[in-house]
């Protein structure tokens, strides 16, 4: 009997992956096959202390590793940390829980932003050069006063 409850307490987390095949990676992180990449994104974090004062405003689409390792603060468009995006409905259903929204537009809209991990969207793409950090894209507002412009001289042509 508890070895059987013990099996069913092991194999619950699995389940979700049985009804949703788009959540592979829950079965992918129990056979050992799942593959981790926030070392990509600790080096980006990285990279963007280097080359942005503590001032600087960033959009990211994940608040994980690259704000941890940056040591700034970030609006995230899936609004995990801004309350007015946090309180807007979900845009896609079915995604991993805290990943379900995508207010890029509004953000842009109703906030200034000296970096964005995520593409600026059209209406803002012209005040933003892309460019690439630590292998990634990413883009800086033009004439942003907390960019050290010098440091990204050979990384984006302004």
């Amino acid at each position: 009997m508890f070895g059987l409850l013990a099996a069913a307490l092991v194999a619950s987390p699995m389940l979700p992956a049985l009804f949703a095949p788009r959540r592979t990676y829950i079965l992918h992180f129990y056979d050992g096959t799942y593959t981790r990449n926030e070392h990509y994104w600790f080096a980006q974090g990285r990279a963007l202390e280097r080359v942005l004062q503590p001032e600087a405003r960033m959009a990211v689409r994940g608040a994980g590793a690259v704000v941890y390792a940056s040591h700034h603060s970030a609006i995230d468009l899936h609004g995990k940390c801004d309350r007015e995006i946090a309180h807007l409905p979900v845009l896609e259903a079915g995604r991993t829980p805290g990943h379900q929204k995508a207010y890029i537009d509004f953000a842009f809209r109703t906030r200034s932003f000296d970096v964005s991990l995520p593409e600026p969207p059209d209406f803002a793409a012209a005040n933003f050069v892309r460019c690439e950090l630590a292998g990634q894209p990413v883009w800086f507002e033009r004439t942003s006063p907390f960019v050290n412009w010098s440091a990204l001289e050979d990384a984006c042509p302004r």
